[in-house]
């Protein structure tokens, strides 16, 4: 899933961080939710 929102590109990742800080993504497939915390998000954003 993180591969998932370093794909939405640096932009919007920067904007998810600055406006919530936090981001929870759910799997269509098997429906689990997958939380993101804000140091994670900045740890995702430092690999794209």
């Amino acid at each position: 899933m993180a591969n998932a929102l370093a794909s939405i590109g640096k932009k919007e990742l920067e904007d998810i961080i600055k406006e919530d800080g936090r981001a929870e993504l759910v799997c269509h497939f098997c429906n689990k939710r997958y939380q993101f915390n804000k140091e994670e998000l900045e740890n995702i954003l430092k690999q794209i």
